[in-house]
């Protein structure tokens, strides 16, 4: 319906590293974003905020999976 979702999105990882001066984080190790029935599950994922702390960027990195319900894989 192209409208983004309204489900929450929790993301798991074994360190998360955030840079305020350079306005960018880094989640690493088993990185797992859930938003609904999306997963996407990765080595690394980095970003990067504006100045109001909403996130402008993210790249997914190394071993990237992402699913969605029964049927979609990639």
């Amino acid at each position: 319906d192209g409208k983004s979702s309204k489900d929450p999105t929790y993301i798991k990882a074994d360190m998360l590293t955030v840079n305020s001066k350079e306005r960018t984080f880094v989640y690493s190790g088993n990185v797992e974003v859930r938003q609904g029935d999306l997963t996407l599950i990765a080595a690394t994922m980095e970003g990067k905020y504006n100045q109001d702390n909403q996130i402008d960027t993210v790249v997914a990195k190394n071993n990237v999976v992402i699913t969605k319900g029964e049927g979609i894989k990639a």
